[in-house]
């Protein structure tokens, strides 16, 4: 049952579905927006558990949120969203964790 693939399968699960290769899944989307993209605390290995995908803004969630928010490319240039909050969005919350606490 469902104990015995916990027991064997990873469960501290960081990454989205996106097949990379085989059976290697998953970009770990917290590292995938280009501030900082390759930095510290990334990894460009795609078996890594900070894996950070191939190039910033490469998974379709960092995208779906740099085209609605709108963002300020690393050139300056800013790129408004479809919906015009470029200058009106002070920051985002991702709710993540990491453990096994409730």
């Amino acid at each position: 049952g469902m104990d015995e693939v916990l027991k064997i399968r990873k469960r501290m699960w960081r990454h989205n579905r996106q097949k990379i290769n085989g059976t290697i899944y998953g970009v770990d989307l917290n590292r995938n927006y280009d501030d900082g993209f390759g930095g510290l605390g990334s990894s460009d290995d795609p078996t890594a558990e900070n894996y950070h995908g191939p190039h910033a803004f490469s998974e379709p969630e960092t995208q779906a949120m740099r085209d609605f928010l709108g963002y300020t490319a690393k050139n300056g240039t800013v790129v408004p969203s479809k919906l015009g909050l470029v200058n009106n969005v002070l920051g985002t919350i991702s709710y993540h964790s990491y453990g096994e606490l409730l």
